[in-house]
């Protein structure tokens, strides 16, 4: 029904009934008789854009200020009447002016934003940045006290430490074209880089022998390309799987090589490891179709643009300014979205409620795993849930460890400490000194890692750290850190892991999942929902660059929706 506080004329709800709908009533103020006065006629529905830019009922009373609810089967969306005293109306409105007073104007309603999106990560801040440009209405809502999203850049020193994003990937984008302009590019670095060029191995307190390392270095090189060429014919294997059959190929039957077969047995392992970072996917999770699909136009695919100290803390600060600031609402965590011909009502945690036309949903594929059930009314659709359930999101996350004085070799990439009987020998497969600050050792931990030492407090983790050091490289004397910095993507609430990529899974029953991941949600042609981040880029996932492309993709689509319902 609809309802009116006669004593302050303000709407207290707008919804039409059947019998309502039944008399031909096609705007709600045709039901304000107390108003406008009384009427037996249907209201008239004429959509015009009122100076502003907004859609407009000019059927309705020219004088009401507050938000109408239009039903015509033609555009069923939030409207808003005419405020203007010299606006053309209709001969029917025109006659109805005269029959009540203007409204005061200190309880003339302040008209309602019209798009909201979810999340400050890099794809709902371009999101925002692109309806900035375009003066559309727009409000963020952040559930974190800051913005960023995966790109999580803490203060230390000169520099920042990045919990997140740290690398770019390919040069013709947005987030390279900042970096450049900003001088903060360094070197390009083959991803592979850290697990094969000066690389200080540990095994049982042993270092090994160089020309064992060269042999697997050579065994494993053209590796990645061959996985690449195969990628279409074998696309539902995993990477483990496959690897394992090049692997077994290789040393099955060399009486040489099968007396080191323990260590070697090792180095593969630790070769997984590299796609379990890279990838942030468990190697038996990991699809060969990921390195047909993934593609930064970059002529070498598994190579990355390196960043000076700052990194993406100068980059989101970019991004940033393109935002005003009052337009994000953070600590705002969003519970529900329902949705409907009427618009999208969100409901956060606080228990406010607020209408939109549009929404853009940026949050994580990890919360859209954890939360889709319960958070959108109704349900997603059957195409989108097989998505969100068989893309994988994985685990990956770096631990920063504080020395007083580096005691590791000054000309060392990475330090591989292969075996050892610490608990935690699996979940820290290699450490890299941080290139700008020499007191920093980075701890990447991938596969089961993360979850295993999210329960874990700084204390035992620093001893099973310590221990994992100390007993694979043969070194008593390797000090424990003084501090250490970390933040668990997997536990945190609002993401719940780091990154997308295909699984054997999703190949075999989801034909291009991303792009089901990004499908507007649709009702009467109208993208009420919209979908975006680094999940829904079908070359770019797992990027920044994605998530950012992904933003400005479906603000640009709601605002060529805007623009085809003008007249």
């Amino acid at each position: 029904m609809v309802g009116v506080d006669q004593s302050r004329h303000v709407v207290s709800a707008t919804h039409l009934t059947s019998s309502e709908h039944r008399r031909g009533v096609e705007c709600v103020c045709a039901l304000y008789s107390d108003l406008r006065g009384a009427s037996d006629e249907p209201s008239q529905c004429f959509i015009l854009p009122d100076s502003s830019g907004r859609q407009v009922c000019d059927g309705c009373d020219p004088i009401w200020w507050g938000p109408v609810r239009c039903i015509h089967d033609t555009h069923s969306r939030l409207l808003y009447l005419r405020s203007d005293d010299n606006s053309t109306t209709n001969s029917n409105s025109s006659r109805r002016k005269s029959q009540h007073a203007r409204l005061p104007a200190a309880t003339m309603p302040a008209l309602p934003t019209r798009v909201a999106i979810i999340g400050a990560g890099f794809a709902g801040l371009s999101a925002a940045a692109t309806l900035e440009k375009h003066s559309v209405d727009y409000v963020v809502y952040e559930g974190a006290g800051r913005v960023g999203g995966r790109v999580y850049s803490i203060p230390y020193e000169d520099g920042c430490l990045q919990h997140g994003a740290e690398f770019i990937n390919g040069e013709n984008n947005e987030i390279y074209r900042i970096a450049n302009e900003r001088n903060l590019t360094v070197e390009y670095t083959r991803d592979f880089d850290l697990f094969s060029r000066n690389v200080q191995y540990g095994f049982n307190g042993q270092r090994l022998d160089k020309q064992l390392v060269k042999s697997w270095l050579d065994f494993v090189s053209d590796i990645e390309l061959q996985f690449a060429k195969e990628a279409e014919q074998r696309s539902e294997m995993s990477v483990a799987e496959r690897f394992r059959e090049l692997y077994e190929q290789w040393i099955t039957g060399d009486e040489k090589l099968e007396k080191d077969r323990v260590i070697f047995d090792r180095l593969a392992r630790f070769y997984l490891t590299y796609y379990e970072i890279e990838w942030s996917s468990p190697a038996n999770e990991l699809a060969l179709l990921n390195f047909a699909d993934w593609d930064d136009g970059g002529e070498e695919k598994s190579a990355s643009v390196t960043l000076e100290k700052k990194g993406f803390c100068d980059i989101l600060d970019d991004i940033k300014l393109k935002v005003p600031e009052e337009k994000i609402r953070l600590n705002c965590v969003v519970k529900k979205v329902e949705y409907s011909g009427n618009g999208v009502t969100l409901t956060l945690e606080n228990g406010e409620q607020h209408h939109y036309d549009f929404v853009i949903i940026t949050c994580p594929l990890g919360f859209l795993k954890r939360n889709h059930a319960s958070f959108f009314s109704p349900p997603l659709d059957s195409h989108k849930i097989d998505a969100i359930v068989n893309l994988g999101f994985g685990n990956m996350m770096k631990v920063f460890l504080e020395y007083s004085k580096p005691w590791w070799p000054l000309d060392v990439d990475a330090i591989a400490p292969l075996q050892s009987n610490s608990p935690l020998a699996e979940s820290f497969p290699v450490f890299q000194p941080l290139y700008w600050n020499n007191k920093i050792l980075v701890a990447w931990v991938s596969g089961k890692g993360p979850g295993l030492i999210s329960s874990l407090g700084d204390e035992e983790l620093v001893d099973g750290i310590t221990q994992h050091l100390r007993e694979a490289l043969g070194d008593q004397t390797i000090p424990r850190p003084v501090r250490i910095f970390r933040h668990s993507w997997i536990t945190d609430p609002l993401v719940g892991g780091s990154y997308s990529y295909l699984t054997p899974q999703s190949v075999k029953t989801v034909p291009d999942a991303f792009a089901r991941m990004a499908e507007p949600i649709l009702i009467n042609d109208r993208p009420i929902l919209c979908f975006a981040g680094e999940h829904t880029h079908p070359t770019m996932y797992q990027t920044t660059i994605g998530a950012y492309e992904s933003g400005e993709r479906e603000a640009r689509r709601v605002i060529d929706y805007i623009s085809l319902e003008r007249p």
